[in-house]
């Protein structure tokens, strides 16, 4: 110690000011650490919000074909008498060949109605059947589309259950094409 007292007052010598006054510190302000208090509440809402998409996300439930076409043939009735018979002729025989091609793997929606019948008369799809009720159906449907023939309430809603019909009456035995 008494060296550090000498060095001290030999500065003093060659200083000629004089000693200097006393410097005061401002207080120390305690450092609030925002930053992380900011990541902690943004990792804990991320935490709250995945926890609740999982509690919360919707179910996805797998439907088969069958279950496809009747909820769109059920649509389909619903709005039978706003639609012109041509829109309603395509758009019933397109829920049957849309059903046909998820159900038996028929490319059944890009052919024509000889071209698709031939291949459900000679293929192995389960369908030999039911060719000729699927025919029926088919030229019927045409017949208003491509003939311009018109149909009554009555005939739309017996077109309809035609194709209701084929959809519950498919044996549920075949496989579902993948």
């Amino acid at each position: 110690m008494l060296l550090t007292v000498s060095s001290v007052l030999a500065q003093e010598a060659e200083d000629i000011r004089g000693p200097k006054p006393p410097v005061e510190l401002p207080d120390t302000v305690p450092v609030t650490p925002w930053g992380m208090y900011a990541l902690i509440a943004f990792i804990a809402l991320g935490i709250i919000g995945g926890l609740l998409w999982w509690l919360l996300r919707k179910q996805v439930v797998a439907t088969t074909p069958e279950e496809i076409a009747r909820k769109e043939l059920s649509r389909l009735r619903a709005k039978c008498d706003l639609m012109k018979a041509d829109e309603f002729a395509e758009a019933a025989s397109g829920v049957l060949r849309r059903f046909i091609e998820c159900r038996f793997g028929v490319a059944a929606p890009k052919r024509t109605t000889e071209e698709f019948l031939q291949e459900v008369v000679r293929g192995a799809h389960g369908l030999e059947d039911r060719a000729e009720t699927l025919r029926e159906f088919l030229r019927a449907c045409d017949l208003v589309k491509f003939a311009g023939e018109d149909l009554d309430k009555l005939q739309r809603e017996d077109l309809a259950f035609k194709a209701w019909g084929f959809v519950n009456e498919v044996p549920k035995t075949t496989e579902v094409a993948a």
